[in-house]
């Protein structure tokens, strides 16, 4: 897409299933949409909202966007915050609000009755029977990452990585052994055991960590006093170390599941 211009907001197509009180957000990639069912659903959608201005695009069936000539006055949740919880809290906030939850209602009736959702149901899988609008914003200007290589397996860091000018390859092709220059990995295979509080789950992926990378960064460390690992676990914390901190035998070692919370 030609995101220089205007204002945007993501729309996934996402699955609400009716609670008691409201209605809960139970999927989006699980959704796993085709090319052709995208395509027919967002025919439709536009064809409706043309008249409001409203236009979605798809460059990929999962992930849909809005695009706007101007900003308005919203704030959004990100998707993963609302996932497996009630979204009336979470819907669209601001001066504008009442416009876009009235948007919300129309789209979630145009879809409801469409022919791809009632395909999906006679196939057993779950209708897209909403869009999550989150992540609005323009393009900012393009700045130079501090890294040489980005490793990861993340739509989303491949594209700051495009962005920002670094290289970018898939996490299954890092070697930390061999690796040179400023490389930032992200590994983000914990994620679903945070998200669904799956204590033993998270502890199992830890040590697959501790184990893929962190032993064999302990054993570069020794080799080279000019290099240094600076480990981001997401919870606020930061660790550093370089060679120098390896010997100091004084202090009490902990494994890494000591330093980490759910």
């Amino acid at each position: 897409l030609d995101v220089g211009r205007g204002w945007w907001l993501r729309a996934y197509p996402v699955y609400l299933q009716p609670d008691r009180h409201q209605a809960v957000l139970l999927a989006s990639d699980t959704l796993e949409l085709q090319a052709e069912e995208s395509a027919a659903l967002l025919a439709t959608i536009n064809a409706h909202f043309a008249a409001d201005g409203l236009c979605l695009q798809a460059p990929h069936p999962q992930r849909w966007y809005l695009q706007l000539p101007e900003a308005d006055v919203i704030q959004t949740t990100p998707l993963p915050e609302v996932m497996g919880q009630g979204i009336n809290e979470h819907l669209p906030q601001g001066k504008h609000r009442q416009q876009w939850h009235g948007w919300l209602n129309e789209l979630q009736m145009l879809l409801h009755q469409h022919p791809v959702n009632q395909q999906r149901m006679q196939a057993g899988k779950l209708p897209v029977n909403s869009v999550w609008l989150w992540g609005e914003g323009t393009l900012p200007a393009v700045k130079s990452s501090d890294f040489d290589w980005v490793y990861g397996d993340d739509t989303l860091i491949a594209a700051l990585a495009q962005f920002t000018g670094a290289r970018y390859a898939s996490i299954a092709n890092l070697n930390v052994r061999t690796v040179t220059g400023r490389c930032l990995v992200v590994n983000n295979t914990c994620y679903n055991s945070v998200k669904e509080k799956d204590v033993f789950s998270w502890m199992s992926c830890i040590e697959a960590i501790q184990n893929q990378y962190l032993q064999s960064l302990q054993v570069i460390l020794k080799l080279h006093a000019d290099y240094q690992v600076t480990l981001l676990p997401a919870n606020g914390q930061r660790f550093h170390m370089t060679r120098k901190h390896l010997p100091r035998w004084w202090q009490r070692r902990h494994s890494l599941d000591t330093f980490l919370s759910v």
